[in-house]
């Protein structure tokens, strides 16, 4: 009888412990928003990084092993607030917006004069 009672109970918590995981899990979720990066510039960007303004690391390249051609743009999955975007183009030219506002904002436009103007200040 003591160990169906400690199997129910152990049961229980694993349950229980579960549950919690996945509404923890599902609620930072549900805090993620959906921002669109477009490439409205004739140039194709190669690598695509997204970082909280206040950090000094870079996350993973958004883009993976696809690029991002003139006229295409890419999702980027992060919680609301200020971000840095650097951008990496075909010819290898990083170019780093700073403060982005996905706090208000759901994308940001790139183009010839503004990604130029950026590589030109980030060297």
């Amino acid at each position: 009888m003591l160990n169906n009672f400690k199997n129910r109970f152990l049961t229980s918590a694993v349950l229980l412990v579960a549950s919690l995981a996945t509404a923890v899990t599902a609620s930072a979720q549900d805090y993620l928003r959906s921002f669109t990066v477009y490439n409205r510039s004739s140039l194709v960007i190669r690598q695509l990084f997204v970082a909280p303004s206040s950090s000094t690391r870079w996350g993973h390249d958004w883009l993976g092993s696809s690029v991002l051609r003139p006229n295409w743009w890419a999702k980027v999955n992060v919680e609301p607030g200020y971000y840095d975007v650097k951008l990496i183009d075909e010819g290898g030219r990083a170019c780093v917006v700073n403060n982005v506002d996905f706090e208000h904002n759901d994308y940001i436009s790139l183009n010839n004069v503004n990604l130029l103007a950026c590589e030109f200040s980030t060297r």
